[in-house]
């Protein structure tokens, strides 16, 4: 059942719990980064890439998670291996070419060739969570009969952000 079926307290009951579980364990998440602060504060030209690097694994995880819902509500015939080995073929070269971007524009900027190179690294593997939470969760939700739309994004995010 879609939205403009549901009353405005079911809607936001429903999107309420899994935005809830998101702010917990990002607590959790910020109380274990916490642990890094000495590391960090030696290397603050590190913390200001962060947003740079959860904005990609987010923007990926959301382009995966439309793609796979809008797959799944056309498609009778989906296969989900099939589409995961394209969508990840498609994920690892946007993840190598801007890992690669990524690299060459902070060493640009900044000259620092370790910090560069760690950019780059973590943009790759913010692309691969993406794809793994992006594609996965909306899947199983699927396969469960709830509605992926609710629940793929906030779940998703938490995990990518870590």
């Amino acid at each position: 059942m879609d939205d403009e079926n549901k009353g405005i307290l079911t809607i936001i009951r429903i999107r309420f719990g899994w935005l809830l579980l998101g702010l917990i364990v990002s607590l959790f998440i910020s109380k274990y980064i916490h642990q890094f602060e000495e590391v960090l504060q030696e290397n603050i030209l590190v913390v200001t890439f962060i947003p740079l690097v959860v904005y990609l694994a987010d923007a990926i995880g959301t382009q995966m998670e439309s793609i796979i819902i809008r797959t799944c509500s056309r498609d009778i015939r989906f296969n989900f291996s099939k589409f995961f080995y394209k969508q990840m073929l498609i994920v690892l070269v946007l993840g190598i070419l801007l890992g690669g971007l990524g690299i060459l524009g902070s060493y640009l900027m900044y000259s620092e060739i370790t910090v560069s190179l760690g950019l780059g690294f973590a943009i790759f593997i913010a692309a691969v969570s993406a794809l793994i939470t992006g594609t996965i969760i909306p899947y199983l939700f699927w396969k469960l009969h709830k509605d992926p739309a609710e629940a793929s994004g906030p779940i998703a995010t938490v995990i990518q952000v870590r």
